[in-house]
Order: C-alpha cells, then structure tokens, then sequence
C-alpha cells in the first residue's frame, strides 16, 4: 500500500491503537486535518445559527445547506477524478487556500457590518460564499479521503482512519462550546477569522506529507474516467450496495444537525452557548465511539455498521421528541456515538473493497451524498415551517430504522463484510 518511511513497531507506536502513526505521512496528515477539521467544526455549527440570526427563518436554513451542498453532485464526480488524476496533497492544499479567503472574506465583511441584521438582505452574502465553498468542497473531500490509503498500509487502515475520527471527536467536544461562548462575547466575525487561521495551519502540515511513489494515477479524458468509475462501482455488487446503505444513512441521520438552531433558539432558549454545549456531548459521544472502533479487530464491520444504523435512528428519535433540556443533552451523546460508528465503518469498507486506482471516484460519491443529504434539509426546512420540528426530525428516524432493517433482513452481503 506504501512506501512510506514507518517507525520500529516497537515503543508507543506499537500499541494496537496508535499503530498507524508508525507512517510519517500519516502523522502530518494527522496533525494537518487538525485545521482542516477545526474549521469544518464549528462552520457546521455557526453557519446555519448565524442564519437563523439573520433571517429567523427555518426555510432559508435548508436553503443554505441547499447552496453549499448541491455543487457536491455534479463538482463531486469530477473531483473524485481528479484526484484519480493527481497527488492528493496539492488538490487539498489549494482547496484549503481558497477556503480561508473565502471564510476571511466573510469575517470582514461580519467585522465591517456589511453582513448584518441591520443591513436588509446581506444573508445574500453568505449564501455566496456557501455555494463557493461548496465548489471548493467538491474537490477537497474525495482527495482528503482517499489521501488516508496512501498514508498507511492496508492492514492499519480501519485504525487510521478511527484516529482520524478519534480526532475529530475531541476537537467536536472542545471547539463547539468555544465557538459559542466567542459568539456571545466577541461576535461572528472572531469565529470566521479563527477558521480562516484554522485552514492556514492545515496547508502547513499537508506540504509536508511525502508523495506516495507507489500510488498510480488515470490517465486520458476526465469525463471517461467519471464514465469508468461509475461502471467499476455499479459491476462491483459490494460497493454499490454499500453506497447506496452508507447514502440512506446519511440523507436521513445529518439534517437535524442543521436545524439544531430551531431547537436551541426556538424550544429550549439557549442561545449559542447552549447550541455549543449540545454539540460538545455530541463530540464527547463520538470521542467513545472513536476510542472503541480504534481498538476493534477487523471483523463483522458490516454488522457494527447496521448496528450504527439503528442507534443512530433510536438517537435522533429520542432527541426529538425529548421533553427537557437535560434529557437532550443526554440523547446527543448516543447520537455523537451512532455518527461515529457510521463514519469510521462506512469509510473502512469502502477503502478496504475498492481497488487503488478507483479510490478517489468511489470516494467522491460518499461527499456526492451530501449533495442529496441537502435536498432533504432543504425540504425538511420548509416542512418545519408547517408543522412542528419535532415530527420532521423524529420522522426521518422513523424512515431510518425501517431502511435499516430491510438492509439487515435482505442484505447478507453487507451483514457479512469483514
């Protein structure tokens, strides 16, 4: 899988759970996505909050997460291509650049007023910048994950990518909680500033990744290898039953994340700090799902992924449903916990079942599926605007569980993978 230098398999690295940082390339990715992953954090929390705060609207928040996403599916093809195409780490280290002018961009005009309640209409502004940033993404997400293979052997590759969410999972359980007590006090504008900070520290460590010699890329016209791609994976019985599972999950588990704000601000009256704090359990539940699949051996990943499946869809039916403040931030724990688990799985098995030279095609799909994730928000966001927010949420985790089941009950081939 690579050529890259290692460590002696002794000392810290050699810990079953630590292993992959044995690879250099993996330990500046590592400390790279840092950054990258800081920034992407608190955007998914402070984006659809300043919004709301802008606009008061449950509509315009699926339509933000309509702007930002929707490039994904037709960018997403073409950025899983390209990264086919080329060394991962300069696609992502331009990526990141673009990013930081564009949230640096936002930060001033956040700092100058510009983009502001007082100003009618400037929520335009940040729908901009969101479809930008969408674009961006495009590119940037299939070459983040299909850059993981290339890092570290094979055999590591379920631990690498578990500490890649181990990761995520402390800086979600630290960096929402922070970002909102900076709202209450300093403002958006600090929030926007620190991201863009966040990113530049990002290209940093992602110059230093050594290219993999062994890796090979496509050659010939981009709209064939797009062609190609999608044939490998729809003659490919395994993957193509993965994504269409690992798709399902995804559309009906992740838009309650964007209209959390109806919670915090419209029932429970929490403001920022409270929507932090919600996401930090989040975190903290993810941190131990993390700190679990980190340690598993490689065996029934397709039955822990079912698994993750139905606890998501008890989570998210719970926390709508929740008659308290408590009792929601208790509920988002096991909700952080099920998005682990389906995260870490869901992108083991892809990479583990997909031959080298498609890795980056497959992969782009998996950030495709945000783009259809956005369409549900969109239409779970106008729907919030006829009835309750509570039956849109706790519906789709309905929806959930029976998808769920049906895989379980008629799939073998998902409920069999190691």
């Amino acid at each position: 899988m690579s050529n890259l230098p290692v460590k002696p398999s002794g000392g810290i690295f050699g810990h079953r759970m630590l292993v992959s940082f044995q690879s250099q390339a993996y330990r500046y990715f590592f400390i790279g996505s840092i950054g990258q992953i800081v920034a992407m954090v608190i955007q998914m929390m402070v984006t659809p909050l300043l919004i709301y705060r802008l606009t008061g609207s449950s509509a315009l928040l699926g339509i933000n997460a309509l702007v930002g996403a929707l490039p994904s599916i037709v960018i997403g093809l073409f950025g899983g291509a390209i990264a086919d195409r080329l060394p991962k780490k300069f696609i992502l280290i331009a990526c990141f650049g673009l990013t930081a002018l564009i949230t640096l961009a936002i930060a001033i005009f956040l700092d100058t007023g510009h983009l502001s309640r007082e100003v009618e209409g400037s929520w335009w502004i940040l729908m901009v910048a969101n479809f930008f940033q969408g674009c961006v993404m495009g590119f940037m997400m299939p070459a983040l994950m299909a850059l993981v293979p290339e890092t570290v052997k094979r055999e590591h590759l379920m631990n690498a990518i578990a500490l890649n969410n181990l990761e995520m999972s402390v800086i979600g359980l630290i960096s929402p909680s922070i970002a909102g007590i900076m709202i209450d006090r300093l403002g958006f504008e600090s929030i926007f500033y620190t991201v863009t900070g966040a990113y530049l520290f990002a290209i940093i460590f992602f110059w230093l990744i050594p290219i993999n010699k062994q890796a090979t890329y496509q050659r010939g016209q981009i709209l064939s290898n797009i062609t190609n791609g999608l044939k490998y994976i729809r003659s490919n019985r395994t993957i193509f039953l993965l994504l269409i599972f690992i798709m399902a999950m995804v559309i009906l588990s992740m838009p309650f994340q964007n209209l959390l704000p109806l919670f915090t601000d419209g029932i429970f009256n929490v403001g920022a700090t409270g929507l932090g704090l919600l996401m930090s359990l989040g975190g903290a539940g993810g941190l131990a799902g993390s700190l679990a699949i980190a340690l598993l051996p490689n065996r029934k990943r397709g039955l822990l992924l079912l698994f993750s499946g139905l606890l998501s869809a008890a989570g998210i039916i719970l926390f709508a449903f929740s008659p308290a403040w408590g009792f929601s931030l208790t509920i988002m724990v096991l909700v952080g916990l099920a998005g682990s688990l389906r995260g870490v799985l869901s992108n083991t098995l892809l990479q583990t079942y997909t031959d080298a030279p498609y890795m980056g095609r497959v992969m782009s799909l998996t950030h495709v599926q945000f783009g259809f994730m956005a369409v549900v928000t969109f239409l779970a966001g106008l729907l919030a605007e006829r009835i309750m927010v509570q039956w849109v949420v706790g519906g789709m985790g309905i929806i959930l569980v029976i998808i769920t089941l049906v895989a379980w009950l008629g799939s073998k081939r998902i409920y069999r993978l190691n």
